[in-house]
This record gives C-alpha cells, structure tokens and sequence, in this order.
C-alpha cells in the first residue's frame, strides 16, 4: 500500500515537473502571484474560522491556518495559472 503511494507521488512530481517547463515566464509569474494571494486570503479565512469555530483555542488556529493557507495557495495558484492576474 505504501509502495503505491510513493510511486503515485512520484509520477505526480514527475508530472508537474514536466508541466512546469511548458509555460511561459510571464505565465509562471501569474501562477506564483495567484498562490500567493490564494495563500494570504486563504489564512485569513482559516484564522476567522479558528477564531469562531474553534472557541479561539491555539489547536484551532493551528489546524485552521496552515490548512488555510496551503488549500488557499492551490486554489489560488491554478486560478492564476488558468486565467491571468
């Protein structure tokens, strides 16, 4: 099972690398200027939903920003990507 998995994660980094060289410099800036913005937004999301939800407890804010912040960076790094900042 584990065996699996590693070669699935290996054919993945195996995928983006070669996606990675297919695009244009201006188009590379887009994409890290989107993961950026995805990765603030996305904290800060994380952060008011550690501080409702979670009673402000430090668990919460510990789970709840860092998921924040990587779901944030893909989601706004893709969009960058596809459309443009």
């Amino acid at each position: 099972m584990k065996r699996r998995l590693a070669q699935k994660v290996m054919w993945l980094g195996v995928a983006a690398m070669l996606a990675g060289c297919s695009i244009s410099p201006e188009q590379e800036k887009d994409c890290l200027i989107g993961a950026g913005i995805g990765a603030a937004v996305g904290g800060g999301i994380g952060a008011i939903g550690a501080a409702t939800s979670g009673q402000g407890t430090s668990k919460a804010y510990a789970i709840g920003v860092p998921v924040g912040v990587v779901g944030g960076a893909l989601i706004g790094g893709t969009m960058g990507c596809l459309a443009g900042i």
